[in-house]
């Protein structure tokens, strides 16, 4: 039996940056609708390429300078707004001949081609939607185009399908219609089932882990300052992986043990990763669900993160130290707990796996998703082999 065809949407390709996390969570979610569906990427422009110009052309796209003046936030709103849909005549033509069975589409902000030309030709819509966009690009500069922006954006998810939300969005939305679900990021079983047996070792220092493609959400501010604090800190070494971090490393204390590894690929992350034993995350939006933190699982960390509400939700205090957000002085305490009772690595490292293991595949995730979507493809054709999955994760693990 064939697969229904669909396309995933993906509105910028700056998102296809190889080892960032969107590109991270977009690859995934081809692979594993792939066992559904027929699905292939649809974005406008050039394909992304690894090149010194494209990298220094992300960065500075990435790099917004902050304005507090409202009319030039509104300036920049009704910019992106028009630039955006400048590819919304080569979407409609390309569905409008192709004729998919669905669209599976990545929100961005002020960006709605994908919604506007599946409502306009019939063809059944999902969203994935990872930020509050209209929320946090608040963090970037001032506009007093926000309220409408707010509202576009809860017009275009209304009108979907079915939106899966990757955390809990949905509680700084205005959503009228209950067309939508919460989700959270995951791991993949192979990767668990690598490390079902890996043990700790430590020697000399307690190494820890940040990944990240540093923004201002993640709250660098706050390791930085809870380090200056930690008076036993030289019984650390961090180790610092991604992008964006050469900045904020200048504001660690002088004596604090690091290595800056730079980007490293996706696939090779859990084995870089598995020779550390603390993952920290610093900061972040109290819906986040994020992807390293199921890595930094996968390897039987001990989590460090602030109590943020989605987190709170799915995890318990005997599967993640947390501490208050926005505290660096309890981020302090936690990682000076961990310095002098290094058993807990091994305690709270094994109750996260177990948790993640139950809960947070890959497989059973976009397995639930797969079959939300077939619900609005009622005379389509649909192919699942999540079944095969669940019976791998209750043989292998």
């Amino acid at each position: 039996m064939s697969k229904n065809f669909g396309y995933y949407i993906i509105p910028d390709q700056q998102m296809l940056r190889p080892n960032s996390g969107p590109s991270e969570h977009i690859h995934t979610g081809l692979r594993y609708l792939g066992k559904s569906f027929d699905i292939e990427i649809l974005a406008p422009g050039e394909m992304y390429e690894q090149s010194e110009a494209n990298e220094e052309r992300s960065q500075k796209a990435q790099s917004v300078r902050f304005a507090r003046n409202g009319l030039v936030g509104i300036l920049r709103d009704l910019k992106k707004l028009f630039i955006n849909h400048l590819h919304f005549k080569w979407y409609y033509k390309v569905l409008k001949e192709k004729r998919p069975t669905f669209i599976y589409e990545r929100a961005e902000y002020l960006n709605f081609n994908g919604i506007i030309a599946s409502r306009l030709l019939g063809i059944p819509h999902f969203y994935e939607v990872n930020w509050v966009f209209s929320r946090e690009i608040k963090q970037y500069y001032h506009s007093w185009f926000n309220p409408i922006s707010k509202w576009l954006e809860e017009w275009a998810y209304n009108r979907t399908n079915r939106a899966f939300f990757v955390g809990n969005q949905n509680q700084f939305l205005n959503l009228k219609s209950d067309n939508w679900q919460v989700i959270q990021n995951g791991i993949a079983l192979d990767t668990m089932i690598k490390f079902k047996g890996h043990q700790h070792e430590i020697k000399d220092k307690i190494h820890c882990c940040v990944v990240a493609k540093l923004m201002p959400h993640h709250r660098f501010d706050i390791l930085a300052d809870a380090l200056h604090q930690l008076e036993s800190r030289k019984a650390l070494h961090f180790h610092f992986i991604g992008y964006e971090f050469e900045e904020a490393l200048k504001t660690l204390p002088e004596d604090v043990n690091y290595t800056f590894h730079g980007p490293v690929a996706r696939n090779q992350l859990p084995d870089q990763i598995s020779q550390y034993q603390l993952g920290v995350i610093s900061g972040g939006m109290h819906y986040a669900s994020f992807m390293k933190l199921f890595e930094y699982a996968a390897v039987k960390h001990l989590v460090i993160c602030p109590e943020l509400q989605n987190l709170k939700n799915n995890f318990s205090k005997d599967e993640i130290l947390f501490f208050d957000n926005e505290s660096a002085e309890e981020l302090a305490n936690q990682l000076d707990r961990v310095i002098k009772n290094p058993s807990l690595i091994k305690t709270y490292g094994e109750a996260l796996y177990q948790k993640v293991q139950k809960s947070f595949t890959w497989e059973a995730i976009f397995g639930d998703i797969s079959a939300k979507m077939r619900e609005h493809m009622p005379d389509a054709e649909f192919v699942s082999d999540s079944s095969n999955d669940s019976l791998m994760l209750e043989n292998k693990l």
